[in-house]
């Protein structure tokens, strides 16, 4: 494995434009080494509030909710193919990252694509209208999107996260901020390039997806602004409930999972060497 020639740079996508945040974060290291790689970003909180404006400004305009589930579809899709060309990259970059054997890392990134395409089949199939009867005569139910999403991704499986969440998202109509873990970053630098792409391709507007960098203050600050309806997490119980409290008094959706002991139940019939290999292989 290669060191940070095979990482991409570490940016900010605000509103359609590439910054350059400061370096001035953890250091990231070779995970077979020990030799330091880089510094992660931080971005400004000038970049932070832009972001949060033009999600907002795109969700108020109807530019990406207003879209057809097909035209959505379309985009996504196209995203797919990027990401299918982009595997060896990803299971790299999550490998330096994460520390993790680029074996399993590469089980993860040859799925990224296909969680793409079953998020556009799960929205064809979930966010259609549907009618329901009532004695006082039928309703629609219809399924519209909350608002501008923030993804805060963790430092373990950064791709898998990072591509499932924001696919979801996309889906339903929600433009995405996203933001990884100052100590997983390259993963989402890879995947904001690959959708900065497919949204110039499609016409979609700019605030559709953006990156952004940092610690906790960054998330935090994400968190709490009242433009934001919606949050996903995945990382530390601490951290969770920080996002949560941060997030209480605009009474956002929450989607949060917080690390735990993953707890394993072993029966007594069970081989216990080939359970023991399976757990270790796990974690």
């Amino acid at each position: 494995m290669s060191g940070s020639d095979r990482l991409p740079p570490q940016r900010d996508l605000v509103d359609g434009a590439w910054i350059d945040p400061p370096l001035d974060g953890v250091a990231l290291v070779h995970p077979d080494t020990g030799a330091e790689l880089a510094r992660s970003a931080t971005s400004t909180v000038e970049s932070v509030d832009a972001a949060i404006a033009a999600a907002a400004r795109d969700h108020a305009d109807g530019a990406w909710a207003d879209r057809s589930l097909d035209e959505r579809a379309a985009l996504l899709l196209a995203l797919a193919d990027r990401l299918e060309a982009l595997t060896e990259d990803f299971a790299s970059v999550d490998a330096i990252d994460s520390g993790v054997p680029i074996s399993v890392t590469a089980m993860f990134a040859g799925a990224l694509s296909g969680i793409v395409r079953d998020a556009v089949s799960h929205a064809r199939a979930a966010l259609g209208e549907r009618m329901l009867p009532s004695p006082a005569g039928d309703a629609h139910l219809l399924r519209v999107p909350w608002g501008p999403a923030v993804v805060l991704m963790p430092f373990n499986a950064p791709a898998f996260t990072a591509v499932k969440k924001t696919a979801y998202a996309l889906a339903a109509g929600c433009p995405v901020l996203l933001k990884p873990s100052p100590h997983a970053p390259h993963a989402a630098n890879l995947l904001a390039t690959a959708i900065a792409a497919t949204i110039e391709e499609h016409a979609a507007p700019s605030g559709l997806f953006q990156l952004l960098h940092g610690d906790a203050r960054v998330g935090e600050r994400l968190a709490a602004d009242d433009r934001v309806r919606c949050l996903a997490f995945t990382g530390s119980r601490a951290g969770g409930r920080a996002v949560a409290g941060a997030a209480a008094a605009g009474l956002k959706a929450l989607q949060l999972e917080c690390g735990s002991n993953n707890p394993a139940i072993v029966r007594a019939d069970a081989d216990v060497h080939a359970t023991a290999a399976s757990l270790v292989s796990g974690f």
